[in-house]
């Protein structure tokens, strides 16, 4: 059957997807004992599978349907209740032609607007040029980015081709954003919850973070607020440049454990559940923030 002889089959059994218990119909290989076979088959996926004992006549799924003079198979199995999948802080980001990915920080208010929020050395590179680019985003490592919305702003970043640069600026904020809507990105943190806003940081106050690529949460204290770093990083075209940043927050690493992929994540005071800045340089001893 090509596509259009599908469509035309599953035009007359779309009312099945009304009936509350049936998330999805299709036309594509039947499985038997739990192997692909080539038998084609209107495939039906069910909230919960159960036996043909417990369903009214009027509701079971026949052996075999027929329309338009072609008779299938039918497979039922069990898919669960379909959602749209929601990215909520703690997951994976990546943006479309960068060779990086890094953690879904939070998505809250910020610069006026309800935004996700990563460090910008993940979702730009620092290159302006990736502003308008798409944004894909992953529940946990190794799981498929797909598409989520476009990158809106950063904060600008001055940087260098030297780490020996004369009197450098100093940058303070490592922060990229894209503009997103509550169904698209849930104001949660994973196992952390939904922070109360964003404010300064305090020294030696406890602050919680959870990694995206180390997918844990991790707790420790902040040790300082007023550090200044010099940053190696790989700009988009491959490039080694250097940064200088100054405020930085610094967090004690004896405490906590974090990957390189937990860039961007969210850090968040435990006294108040507010976010006191993104998790953006992570070195053998020492752990740094930037602030919002």
């Amino acid at each position: 059957m090509n596509s259009k002889q599908i469509n035309d089959f599953l035009d007359h059994f779309t009312h099945l997807l009304t009936r509350g218990d049936v998330t999805s119909i299709d036309v594509r290989a039947k499985s038997t004992g739990g192997k692909r076979t080539d038998q084609l088959a209107l495939v039906v996926g069910v909230v919960r599978k159960r036996p043909p004992t417990e369903l009214a006549a009027d509701v079971l799924i026949p052996p075999r349907v027929e329309a338009n003079g072609v008779e299938l198979p039918t497979d039922v199995f069990e898919e669960g209740e379909l959602r749209f999948a929601v990215a909520e802080g703690g997951g994976k980001v990546a943006t479309v032609g960068l060779k990086r990915a890094g953690s879904l920080g939070v998505n809250i208010n910020y610069q006026g607007a309800y935004n996700l929020l990563s460090c910008a050395h993940v979702l730009t590179a620092f290159d302006p040029g990736f502003i308008g680019k798409m944004i894909q985003y992953a529940d946990e490592p190794g799981m498929k980015f797909t598409d989520l919305v476009p990158v809106s702003g950063q904060q600008p970043v001055t940087f260098y081709e030297s780490s020996t640069q004369k009197n450098p600026v100093l940058n303070t904020s490592d922060v990229a954003w894209g503009n997103i809507t509550p169904a698209l990105g849930s104001p949660s943190i994973k196992a952390i919850g939904v922070p109360a806003g964003i404010r300064a940081a305090v020294v030696n106050e406890a602050v919680q973070i959870y990694g995206g690529e180390s997918q844990s949460l991790e707790k420790t204290k902040v040790l300082s607020t007023t550090g200044r770093v010099t940053v190696r990083s790989v700009y988009s075209d491959d490039s080694t440049i250097y940064s200088f940043w100054q405020n930085a927050i610094s967090l004690d690493a004896t405490t906590a454990v974090f990957m390189a992929g937990d860039s961007g994540s969210a850090v968040v005071a435990t006294s108040d559940q507010k976010v006191i800045g993104l998790l953006f340089n992570i070195g053998l001893f020492t752990i740094y923030a930037c602030p919002l």
